[in-house]
């Protein structure tokens, strides 16, 4: 079988973020599954942001050629350039792997696609959120010529049942169409077989945490939730205060936590409740970090996926979430999950974690247990199968 990949995820600012984090680790198990098929990997040749990984040098199928294509969405002639290019090369399958890129790139948004097409979908926030996230005229019209993709494909591959669930409801997809193939954490997060007490001592150095703690990872985007999160952490009982900080891992620059107002109050040293933010984290440190959490929280109001919960899942932490969109599939139960809406609901999932041992421990053996069904395996293993029935 011969696979072409629309890549421009990896030449965007997706590259380092979930989505290009997403299609690293999925492109990577297909190599190593799958080392019969031939891969073309189709980047864009007049992108500014260059794609830097060896795709070459990866296990698996010796059969990867990579390819640089012309054209991108800001003049229309080089959308008929990409296009001609696009069926000018022998391929089976034409996968692309992010049809709501924003950047200058060669994504064809209408019904003269290649035949066997198919796309990856992530979540609709920005439909769901039309507000916040389509507020340009611009952006909103770009957003609405990339959905005519989903009428063009001929699959979709969703990475939760939530995201299939709003295609079709949102979208009127036919159910058909779309399967859930899921997602799995990196192989960089897994439960580290070291002394706690010698991980307690390494992370007090590394990020001169002294109390058990809280673990979040989160930004200043609205439906991360971090305003509610801090709100109801620091109306948390003051002896609980006392033995527990939050710590937050986030990718937003200091300047914005620090003068976004409904995030700022929190930090004062006025308040009792300590909270410390960790503005650069490789995936070492929050393998790290997740491994001697006293609890680990997610108060997202909608995610596609939620790979965090998996990933602290992965490492052993015991996790509370909320109740909303994808994340329930992920969680694995329901009584470790809160409505993220609701600030005493949020507070009091967070006191029964850090101060009944018992649930804690459950919830921890539940996490490891459950995250072991999650795998890159499994969700390549879903979209080969779905690759075939098109043939």
């Amino acid at each position: 079988m011969i696979i072409s990949f629309d890549m421009q995820a990896f030449q965007s600012a997706n590259r380092i973020g979930g989505i290009g984090k997403y299609n690293y680790d999925y492109l990577k198990t297909l190599f190593q599954l799958y080392p019969e098929n031939t891969y073309n990997l189709l980047f864009n040749g007049q992108n500014k942001y260059p794609e830097t990984t060896n795709w070459e040098n990866i296990s698996g199928s010796r059969s990867k050629n990579v390819m640089y294509l012309p054209g991108n969405d800001w003049n229309p002639i080089n959308k008929w350039i990409g296009l001609c290019n696009l069926h000018y090369i022998n391929t089976d399958i034409f996968h692309i792997i992010s049809p709501f890129e924003s950047q200058q790139n060669t994504v064809i948004p209408n019904k003269r696609l290649p035949a066997k097409t198919v796309v990856t979908i992530y979540d609709f926030i920005p439909y769901i959120y039309q507000n916040l996230y389509l507020s340009s005229p611009t952006k909103k019209k770009q957003y609405f010529e990339r959905t005519k993709i989903m009428e063009s494909a001929s699959l979709m591959l969703a990475i939760s049942d939530a995201t299939r669930q709003d295609a079709i409801n949102l979208f009127n997809v036919p159910p058909k169409k779309i399967i859930n193939i899921g997602i799995a954490p990196s192989d960089d997060y897994y439960n580290l077989p070291v002394p706690e007490g010698t991980l307690q001592e390494s992370v007090k150095k590394r990020f001169n945490i002294n109390k058990q703690f809280l673990l979040t990872v989160s930004n200043t985007d609205y439906r991360k939730n971090l305003p509610a999160l801090l709100k109801a952490f620091s109306s948390l009982p003051k002896n609980v205060l006392k033995e527990f900080i939050l710590v937050v891992v986030t990718n937003s620059q200091p300047q914005h936590i620090e003068t976004h107002p409904e995030i700022s109050q929190y930090l004062s040293e006025k308040t009792d409740a300590e909270i410390k933010i960790i503005y650069s984290a490789n995936n070492h440190d929050l393998c790290t970090l997740y491994n001697t959490c006293s609890a680990f929280i997610y108060a997202s109001l909608y995610e596609g996926g939620g790979l965090p919960v998996i990933e602290a899942m992965k490492c052993g932490a015991a996790v509370i979430a909320s109740n909303t969109s994808s994340i329930p599939e992920f969680a694995g139960r329901i009584d470790n999950l809160f409505d993220p809406k609701n600030i005493d609901d949020i507070r009091n999932a967070i006191e029964n974690i850090l101060t009944n041992e018992t649930f804690r421990q459950e919830i921890q053996r539940h996490g490891l247990e459950f995250s072991k069904t999650i795998t890159w395996e499994n969700v390549v293993t879903k979209a080969m199968k779905a690759y075939k029935n098109l043939l």
